[in-house]
C-alpha cells in the first residue's frame, strides 16, 4: 500500500512539474518537404507559409520581415555542381545575376559571389542588394541566393533582410542554411 501511494504522489509529481520542464526549453522550428525531399530548421519564433509561386516551397518570415524564402526548379537531368569547373561556375553565378538583374530587380547590384558546400553539396552563393516596391515606399534590401543542384533540382534559399538590418541577421540565415539536410524518399516509408 505504501509503494502504491509513493508512486501515485510521484506520477502526479511529474505531471504537476512536466509543463514548466518544458516550457523551458527551446523548440525547433523544423520544416520538412517530403516532395522536394528537404528539410530546414529555421529561425525560432519565424512563421511559415506556403508560398505564392509556382516555384516557391515555403517562406519564413519573422516579425521585422527578414525572410528565408526556398524555391525549388524541376531540371531536365540529373545534375550537380560537384563535377564543374570554379570558372564554369563564375560563368553560371553571371549567369545567375543577369537573370535576377532581367527579370526580377533591375537595379540589382552584386556585392559578391563565390562557392560553398550545403548538405555536402556544392553550391554557389551571390550577396546582392536591390529594390522592392511596397505599397507607399521603396526598400533596398540585401539578400543572400544559395543554390544546389541535387538530382533533377535547383533548390534556391534566399535569405532577405532590409539592408540596414542585414548584419543582425547574417549569423541567423547562416545557421539556417547550416540546417539544411537533403534527404531521400525512402526515409519517409
Amino acid at each position: 500500500m505504501i509503494h502504491k501511494f509513493k508512486l501515485i504522489v510521484v506520477l502526479v509529481s511529474l505531471v504537476l512539474i512536466y509543463p514548466l520542464i518544458v516550457d523551458g526549453q527551446q523548440k525547433i522550428n523544423l520544416y520538412r518537404n517530403r516532395v522536394h525531399t528537404f528539410s530546414i530548421v529555421f529561425p525560432n519564433g519565424w512563421i511559415q507559409r506556403e508560398g505564392q509561386t509556382p516555384h516557391t516551397v515555403v517562406v519564413s518570415e519573422d516579425s521585422e520581415k527578414a525572410s528565408i524564402v526556398v524555391q525549388v526548379f524541376q531540371t531536365p537531368a540529373e545534375v550537380s555542381l560537384d563535377d564543374v569547373a570554379d570558372g564554369d561556375l563564375q560563368g553560371l553565378i553571371t549567369g545567375s545575376f543577369a537573370e535576377i538583374k532581367a527579370k526580377s530587380f533591375p537595379d540589382a547590384v552584386l556585392i559578391k559571389s563565390g562557392t560553398t558546400y550545403i548538405a555536402n553539396k556544392k553550391a554557389i552563393w551571390m550577396l546582392l542588394t536591390y529594390s522592392i516596391k511596397q505599397p507607399f515606399h521603396t526598400e533596398k534590401v540585401r539578400s543572400m541566393y544559395y543554390i544546389v543542384l541535387r538530382g533533377q533540382k535547383m533548390y534556391q534559399f534566399i535569405c532577405t533582410s532590409s539592408e540596414n538590418q542585414y548584419a543582425k541577421y547574417n549569423t541567423i540565415f547562416l545557421d539556417a542554411i547550416r540546417s539544411v539536410v537533403f534527404e531521400d524518399a525512402s526515409w519517409y516509408k
